[in-house]
């Protein structure tokens, strides 16, 4: 593979990033074929040294999204950094995304079991033969538990967002640890 082509298939690769963090990254690779040069390396040694395009390509893409991730602290950004994440291999298809959903269900359900809580007073209030006292008592607790419930959910919700993008950088560590 020749300087031109590894070039032409990164920045292809690399099209789901902005331009401006794109161009950075195409100086940089342009820069490493240029001391390639200096240290009289042939362009095919460089290429063979610097490794696949795809592989690097894959990698900026999980940097460039847990970046987004941490700055922009979204389930949307969360996704994508994991989306990248698991195609840079089986493993991480087993050990990302497959604890991610399942701790995202048990989330929502936590989120569903607070808001339940919450309006259920209003379900007591419909019913005719009950007590009022009762009522109002077991209204306000159910309430109160449904909100420290949603509060704790939200504790745990930003806890987890935390500990999913510091699980990505260390994979991200790792899977570079190994490459070169």
């Amino acid at each position: 593979m020749t300087k031109a082509e590894f070039l032409d298939e990164l920045e292809h690769l690399l099209a789901g990033i902005p331009a401006q963090d794109r161009q950075e990254i195409m100086a940089d690779y342009e820069e490493h074929f240029a001391i390639g040069r200096i240290q009289g390396k042939s362009e095919a040694e460089i290429v063979l040294a610097l490794g696949s395009p795809r592989l690097i390509a894959k990698e900026m893409n999980v940097h460039y999204h847990l970046k987004q991730a941490a700055e922009k602290t979204n389930f949307g950004s969360t996704m994508r950094a994991v989306y990248a994440s698991v195609g840079l291999g089986f493993f991480n298809l087993a050990f990302v995304l497959g604890p991610f959903v399942a701790l995202c269900a048990v989330l929502v359900a936590f989120f569903a079991v607070a808001a339940v809580l919450i309006v259920s007073p209003v379900l007591i209030l419909l019913e005719p033969d009950n007590d009022l006292l009762w009522t109002l008592l077991l209204g306000a607790t159910l309430c109160s538990l449904g909100v420290l419930i949603g509060v704790g959910t939200l504790s745990l919700s930003k806890l987890f967002y935390r500990g999913v993008l510091n699980y990505l950088q260390w994979n991200l560590k790792v899977i570079r640890g190994k490459r070169r």
